[in-house]
């Protein structure tokens, strides 16, 4: 936090009303008082040393020795007998003191940002610790239960394999035994005909009578023959269905074992993705205990940090501006005109004391909002005890330095407002106000400094001198800082429930960020990848086709980089939203960047913006957007039950189910987004990019040789077939 007594004109004008008072101070001493000449160089000194504050002064190490030199040369004049000496001994080293402070604090400024930078890690490393802890409970696969109707289904089709396995035995031997039967059969069949055939070759060599009796026995035997083949036909035709049953019973065998086989794959592969579903929780549990450990040194050196270099800084701050305090309190009872000097050099003192504690407590709850989180972390971490113990002095700390600042204001701003003719004094006192009304919750959060600047150390916490600006500012960083994360939750949060467009947005993005939750999730225990890691695989091969495309045409290769870490886009937002935002009159912030302006105001302590209203005409396009984006949850959902129950087994029948299904999903928005982007679905299939102003300019760089039409290919006949130039 930028000091009050360094910064902007403001500060110089102080330093300056105080220094002009000296010489009035001085107006009754003689000329030749040594004390009064001591005190003429002293404030030359001062006012030389003080012009520009830090910013003209980049050496802090000579000005703190010039100062000091400067105040030990004002020390043995403390006690004057002459009381305007003495005054004016206590003024210049009561302000040489609050530079001197300024100095500390400047230190302690510079350890606060190392701070932010050690707890923006640490925070990265408790987001690490419990994603890749959720990510390894996710990949383990219990087989217990499908392992167990497995091996029972096996258990059944091994009885179906012996069932059929006797019934074609069965049958087989019913086949050979009536086969045997009908060749016995037909057998005495041609013994009986060939008796038949004797007997009647006989008759012409026997007289008629014998020749009568012959005829008759041999038709008695072709008689019994044709019996005989008549059973042995049927026994054959018998044995014919047997073996038709024995080829039924092979089949039923034959079958049974390729199910068996079947399901003796799912075994394996059951194991398989139990090994590497351990494999895979290990990996990330290994990783978090990296992160863990890690975790552990960042908190570690951020508390080494707060109990070393910045308290050192702070305290030095804090007992400068006591000495300067205790300084004017020894020059005696001031009168007249000069009770104004004397109580703006103390509400000076009061105010350089109240921004030393008030940095000390920023940085103190800083670290208390970090170790509250590492306590509470799930699964606990290593030492989470350790962890709780800290956060109880800590808070103890905390609150103490933030009481000391905040009975520090009020004595600063009761000094200001007994000045009386002095617009310094009571501007000062005035923000002193809002100061006192930032930490009236006991937080530092959304208090702004003395001087309009932040306190909580973040870019442009509040450019305007208001807490609610800050408040709101850190609260747009935070939730869009998180979609990095994934996260909608928190930018829902953001919106209020005005109406039911809004309660319907806001009930889209919660379940969105669930939907996107179980689909990576599922993505990263079944296939080993993740939704992010697929996106920029994607994304660095389009980049690698525009890279062949820039080439051509001149230009430089694309490339895709990492993506910034929650902290890393927080930081980048608050710059962004620096010099945005300004206070109504009716307590509400608004955001106008002159396309749309969002109304925040306060509801339960949390800052929610209403949605712009939306014109009659594109009514119908807002509800088409809403509606596409839940069937988009819907797609998710249906993608993850997918993953899950193995109909989808790799990256590439991902992504390409990804392409298919979602084409509908696009060409469902594109429409209802033409209007609003300058763009609409032409009649012949294709999408085209229309500028906004109806001219006739490319809506891309000629370099990139890009069309101005983007081709939407029709399906091929029989579906859709998603080939490699589609991009995911």
């Amino acid at each position: 936090m930028p000091s009050l007594l360094t910064t902007r004109h403001g500060v110089r004008s102080t330093a300056a009303a105080l220094l002009c008072a000296c010489g009035a101070l001085l107006s009754a001493c003689g000329e030749q008082h040594a004390g009064r000449r001591a005190v003429e160089r002293a404030r030359v000194d001062l006012e030389v040393l003080s012009a520009g504050g830090q910013a003209a002064n980049p050496f802090p190490a000579k000005r703190r020795d010039d100062l000091a030199k400067l105040a030990a040369s004002l020390e043995p004049h403390s006690a004057d007998s002459n009381q305007a000496v003495a005054q004016s001994v206590a003024v210049l080293l009561s302000r040489a003191r609050a530079e001197l402070a300024a100095i500390s604090l400047a230190g302690a400024d510079a350890h606060e940002r190392q701070l932010d930078s050690v707890l923006g890690r640490a925070q990265d490393l408790l987001d690490t610790w419990q994603r890749q802890h959720a990510l390894a409970d996710a990949s383990v696969v219990d087989p217990a239960e499908p392992m167990a109707l497995l091996r029972q289904r096996l258990g059944e089709l091994a009885e179906e394999l012996d069932s059929a396995t006797q019934a074609e035995r069965a049958a087989s031997a019913e086949a050979e035994a009536l086969a045997e039967q009908a060749a016995s059969l037909l057998a005495r069949a041609k013994s009986l005909a060939e008796q038949a055939t004797a007997q009647r070759a006989r008759i012409e060599t026997v007289s008629a009578t014998e020749g009568l009796e012959i005829a008759t026995a041999a038709a008695a035997l072709d008689r019994q023959a044709a019996a005989l083949d008549v059973s042995a036909t049927e026994m054959l035709a018998k044995a014919e269905a047997q073996r038709g049953l024995v080829a039924r019973a092979s089949r039923d065998a034959e079958g049974t074992r390729r199910r068996a086989a079947s399901v003796e794959t799912s075994v394996t592969q059951l194991a398989s993705r139990v090994q590497a579903g351990a494999a895979a929780a290990q990996a990330s549990r290994a990783l978090a205990e990296r992160a863990g450990a890690e975790l552990a040194e960042r908190l570690a050196e951020a508390a080494a940090l707060l109990s070393g270099p910045h308290k050192e800084a702070t305290d030095d701050a804090a007992r400068l501006a006591r000495q300067a305090q205790t300084d004017l309190r020894g020059a005696g009872t001031p009168s007249g005109s000069d009770r104004a000097t004397i109580a703006l050099a103390r509400g000076t003192a009061q105010q350089s004391l109240g921004e030393a504690l008030l940095n000390r407590a920023r940085s103190l709850q800083r670290l208390q909002r970090a170790l509250g989180a590492a306590a509470q972390a799930q699964p606990p971490l290593p030492g989470s005890e350790q962890h709780a113990a800290q956060l109880t002095a800590i808070k103890q700390e905390s609150a103490a330095a933030l009481a000391e600042a905040k009975q520090a204001f009020q004595d600063a701003r009761e000094d200001y407002q007994s000045v009386s003719g002095q617009p310094r004094a009571a501007q000062q006192a005035e923000r002193l106000d809002r100061v006192l009304a930032g930490l009236s919750g006991g937080s530092v959060s959304g208090a702004t400094g003395p001087d309009g600047g932040a306190t909580d150390g973040e870019p442009g916490g509040a450019a305007g001198g208001e807490p609610a600006l800050a408040q709101v500012r850190d609260q747009i960083a935070s939730a869009l800082a998180l979609i990095v994360d994934g996260k909608l939750s928190p930018l829902a949060e953001l919106i209020s429930e005005r109406d039911d467009t809004s309660r319907r947005l806001r009930a889209i993005l919660f379940k969105f960020e669930d939907s996107g939750t179980k689909l990576d999730s599922a993505l990263r225990a079944k296939l080993g990848t993740s939704f992010e890691a697929l996106l920029r695989e994607q994304a660095q091969a389009n980049a690698d086709q525009l890279s062949g495309l820039g080439a051509a045409a001149g230009g430089v290769p694309f490339s895709v980089d990492a993506p910034p870490t929650a902290s890393e886009a927080r930081q980048e937002i608050l710059k962004q939203l620096a010099q945005q935002g300004a206070l109504a009159p009716d307590g509400s912030v608004v955001f106008d960047d002159g396309t749309v302006a969002l109304t925040f105001r306060q509801t339960d302590g949390v800052w929610r913006f209403d949605l712009p209203e939306v014109p009659a005409e594109f009514a119908p396009v807002v509800a088409q957007v809403l509606t596409t984006l839940e069937q988009a949850g819907q797609f998710m959902d249906a993608l993850t039950e997918d993953i899950n129950s193995g109909l989808l087994r790799s990256k590439d029948e991902f992504v390409a189910a990804v392409i298919q299904r979602g084409r509908p999903l696009a060409l469902g928005l594109l429409p209802a987004l033409g209007p609003l982007m300058g763009a609409g679905l032409g009649g012949d299939g294709t999408f085209e990019v229309v500028p906004a102003d109806g001219s006739d300019d490319m809506p891309f760089p000629p370099g990139l040789g890009l069309p101005p039409r983007l081709e939407l290919p029709e399906d091929p006949p029989g579906g859709a077939e998603p080939g490699p130039e589609k991009s995911f």
